[in-house]
């Protein structure tokens, strides 16, 4: 048993090894130094198939099944996880054991469909009177994490240089960029956001550089450092976009007085915590603005948001029955404007000479 005891400890150093280079960006070191600590950790656990010695045997095999599943080696990980319940482990450990096989089928589905899921994660907590312990009101958290989500994969856009698209996602190479939610977690409601994508196709930006590149232009809209902010979204419709769909995830100082993200960088925490800036508004284009006009603002029903002829125009009724035409800049419609139908909203925006109001800011009437 001494020669187990030494493959188990040489095998957890391999694995140690594995981290290091995981750390530094070095997929070729993580594989092999996985691989090795997988064929160590194997033996041991197989000296102990037919003993009945436990928590030894069923620790050995979760071990082995958890670095043959860092090794990709999802069906090896699922006969190694199946043999370890087949004895009679601690109910504690055949827990981790069903976990990790819930891990293996997840991770077998993403390869199947061609997707992989990037080590980088994306930390989102949200708290407030609407949040409890391990729950939240749906249609405060719900939006939120759907509206990350579009930032995620608008941010995957414009790094790939596509022309925004306001009817949807731009080439169907790209599109297959896809966001993994883990399950909540309690106190301040917690989620782990991760970026799946095809394999094969994370060389140019890895989804580690766009979830930088998102808690970047978060820092820089809370920091109120908009010409840095520009610098980073230069396109109007892009930058339009992300400043709309950020007053829809900042908190609203009541129901929601917290909205962070976090990530870990070479060890270290990288936090930021969303403001509240409904006092800004979109437009960058100053030449767009007709001179000497007083910003306006309207309060009604959006009637419907729909383009015509390349003209993106919504309809706003107001209490007094008054209909408002309002033209929405691109960047705003799909993401912004349209998921608002039917609801009371305030709008914000200049007269044009033709009595249609340029959109600037358009947020529920009771937000």
């Amino acid at each position: 048993m001494n020669e187990v005891l030494t493959w188990h400890r040489k095998a957890m150093d391999y694995a140690e090894e594995a981290f290091y280079h995981k750390l530094k960006g070095d997929p070729a070191k993580v594989k092999e130094f996985f691989l090795l600590a997988y064929e160590l950790e194997l033996k041991a656990a197989e000296s102990y198939k037919d003993s009945t010695l436990e928590p030894t045997r069923s620790v050995l095999y979760r071990s082995a099944a958890t670095l043959a599943y860092d090794c990709d080696k999802l069906r090896e990980a699922e006969r190694l996880v199946a043999i370890a319940l087949s004895g009679e482990p601690p109910d504690e450990i055949a827990e981790e054991l069903r976990d990790l096989l819930e891990d293996i089928y997840f991770k077998r589905h993403l390869k199947i469909h061609d997707i992989e899921i990037d080590s980088s994660t994306l930390q989102m907590s949200i708290s407030g009177e609407a949040v409890g312990y391990g729950m939240a009101k749906l249609g405060e958290f719900i939006p939120r994490i759907q509206n990350t989500e579009k930032i995620i994969n608008r941010t995957i856009d414009r790094k790939y240089n596509l022309p925004y698209r306001e009817g949807g996602r731009g080439k169907q190479s790209i599109r297959k960029n896809e966001c993994y939610m883990s399950v909540p977690k309690a106190a301040c409601l917690s989620v782990a956001i991760r970026i799946g994508s095809p394999i094969g196709q994370t060389d140019l930006f890895p989804p580690t550089d766009i979830i930088d590149e998102v808690i970047e232009c978060f820092e820089l809209f809370s920091d109120s450092n908009i010409k840095s902010l520009k610098e980073h979204i230069p396109d109007d419709a892009y930058f339009r976009n992300f400043v709309g769909l950020y007053k829809k995830i900042e908190p609203d100082g009541e129901n929601i007085k917290t909205v962070g993200f976090t990530v870990i960088r070479n060890g270290k925490e990288r936090a930021v915590s969303l403001k509240k800036r409904t006092d800004f508004i979109v437009a960058m284009d100053e030449k767009t603005i007709p001179s000497k006009q007083e910003l306006t603002t309207v309060t009604g029903q959006l009637l419907f948001a729909d383009s015509i002829k390349k003209q993106e125009i919504i309809k706003i009724k107001d209490e007094n029955g008054h209909l408002h035409k309002i033209k929405v800049p691109e960047g705003m419609m799909s993401d912004i404007v349209r998921p608002l139908w039917d609801n009371t909203v305030t709008v914000k925006g200049y007269y044009t000479d033709k009595g249609i109001i340029t959109l600037e800011d358009i947020q529920k009437a009771d937000e």
